[in-house]
């Protein structure tokens, strides 16, 4: 993969990532939904307090809603042993899945906190940036990106200059033992999205 080397790309790998935000709020979808995703995203959607936006977008398309507490702008990571995938629960003791913040599977998979794949990839992407976003990220790109000869990031680089940061994380399914293991739901453990002090600009080493 050629995005292997930008530390806001995970690629079939264990190794965290890092990205920018501007906004406490975060939306998680597969690739798969960019094409539907951009057509659902129309100014009504947009004026909406960000919950709610993201509650009428999962009509459209299968994604997931984070709000990170504490916010401050800055680089934000991810490590991928913080996604926990929806029926493992059962493999947790209630002391440890109640420490990890996630979502009781009770609530069923519309709740927006669940994000749904069927690449086996995900797409984080700052919510403030996602009409550029997926204005500059089709699914179309996306397969370019894939393609592309190891090493040649031009397209990634492309998008994060047109957004002014790395805006956004491309997460490939690592695999046992991970909980994000392929295609599924998931949910992000709470407080899981940690600010980092990281310089330069960590999206464009």
């Amino acid at each position: 993969m050629s995005a292997a080397n930008l530390s806001n790309v995970s690629w079939f790998g264990p190794s965290p990532v890092e990205f920018l935000a501007d906004s406490p709020h975060l939306v998680i979808f597969d690739p798969l939904a960019l094409d539907a995703l951009k057509g659902a995203l129309t100014s009504n959607i947009l004026a909406k307090a960000p919950p709610d936006a993201v509650l009428e977008l999962l009509e459209h398309c299968h994604i997931g809603y984070y709000e990170m507490n504490d916010f401050r702008p800055g680089f934000y990571r991810l490590d991928l042993h913080d996604i926990c995938k929806f029926g493992s629960e059962q493999d947790k003791s209630d002391e440890e899945w109640e420490a990890s913040g996630c979502p009781d599977d009770d609530f069923g998979q519309n709740d927006i906190r669940w994000f749904g794949t069927d690449s086996a990839c995900l797409l984080i992407v700052a919510m403030s940036h996602l009409r550029e976003f997926v204005d500059l990220f089709s699914w179309e790109t996306y397969e370019r990106v894939c393609q592309a000869p190891v090493g040649d990031n031009t397209i990634l680089y492309g998008i994060i200059k047109s957004l002014g940061g790395p805006f956004f994380a491309l997460i490939r399914a690592p695999g046992e033992p991970f909980d994000f293991d392929g295609d599924g739901t998931y949910t992000l453990q709470k407080g899981s999205v940690k600010p980092v002090q990281h310089p330069g600009n960590p999206g464009l080493d």
